[in-house]
């Protein structure tokens, strides 16, 4: 299990053409820009969790379910308040569904069916189908956060925007871009 960090604005080519490792997937941090080359799912996903290393399948899935609570918590917070910044919401008069749905516990299900509001409502998908039986929220800015596996997790996390993730397509040796 191989990863290193590129610190933004380096050359990430320069570590492509290393002979002695075969990057299976690049995950860049689009706040900062940093980037980890890592030689598998679990690599990037200890990149991202510290103390993961993914050998006890039960605890590396707690640890996932874990990080995604959080960074679902706090990117659900940083969404809302950019939304605030911009003018297309306003705390002071969204209801209470609104705001309970908003800003409860990620480690809870939020009961939620229908999102209709231009802000994204980002939650963790374990709460939901197919991995109980409440049924998933549905609409067009509906982000859940998967950590079943660690390939869910980080494609689940490019798809809500929080990072930018490239899977190498192993027959033709190309970057498959995961979004």
């Amino acid at each position: 299990m191989t990863s290193i960090i590129v610190p933004a604005g380096e050359d990430i080519a320069v570590h492509l053409t290393d002979d002695d490792v075969s990057w299976y997937v690049a995950v860049t941090n689009p706040t900062d820009g940093t980037t980890v080359l890592a030689d598998s799912a679990t690599a990037a996903v200890a990149a991202l969790i510290d103390g993961y290393s993914g050998e006890d399948p039960e605890e590396a899935f707690l640890q996932r379910f874990d990080y995604a609570v959080r960074t679902t918590a706090l990117q659900q917070g940083l969404v809302a308040v950019a939304a605030q910044e911009e003018g297309t919401f306003d705390v002071a008069t969204a209801g209470e569904d609104v705001l309970t749905a908003l800003f409860s516990d990620r480690g809870e299900v939020a009961e939620v069916s229908e999102w209709t509001l231009p802000l994204p409502f980002i939650h963790v998908a374990s709460h939901y189908e197919p991995y109980t039986e409440t049924p998933r929220p549905s609409g067009e800015n509906v982000f859940l956060i998967d950590p079943y596996t660690e390939v869910t997790l980080l494609v689940s996390l490019s798809a809500a925007g929080t990072l930018d993730v490239s899977f190498r397509d192993e027959d033709s040796g190309e970057d498959d871009v995961v979004a």
